[in-house]
């Protein structure tokens, strides 16, 4: 009667703690990103406050820029929220990779987020512009 083999269990190929921390304070930079973008964003909303400032019956001469501010101001802080979740789940699936023995590190999503913040900021520099 031949033993079968029993497959090896996949062990941690990352064993340097380091390497854990690393993953835990790329979360906390996301982290903190999020709480930026929800602070300019926020910065932003505010900003259109100028439009009360001015007595009702001049607030049609107000440049229609002013408006959008409150609107563009929101949109950036629920991608905020949206960046802290991804970092999130991102964070999770590299953690439990590790002790796996896979490298689940990818680059597509720092790369969309990058994309998404360079709509945002060209939006905004417009808004500021005019």
């Amino acid at each position: 009667m031949q033993q079968r083999q029993s497959q090896p269990e996949k062990v941690a190929q990352y064993t340097d703690p380091r390497i854990l921390q690393a993953n835990e304070r790329t979360l906390l930079a996301w982290i903190r990103t999020g709480i930026a973008l929800i602070t300019f964003g926020f910065v932003i909303t505010k900003f259109s406050f100028l439009e009360y400032l001015v007595s009702p019956q001049y607030r049609g001469y107000l440049p229609h820029h002013i408006r959008i501010g409150p609107y563009l101001g929101g949109a950036l802080s629920f991608f905020a929220v949206a960046v802290q979740l991804l970092a999130l789940i991102r964070y999770r699936k590299i953690f439990q990779g590790f002790f796996q023995g896979e490298n689940r590190i990818t680059a597509s999503m720092p790369t969309v987020l990058a994309v998404v913040m360079l709509v945002f900021s060209a939006l905004i520099a417009v808004y500021l512009a005019l």
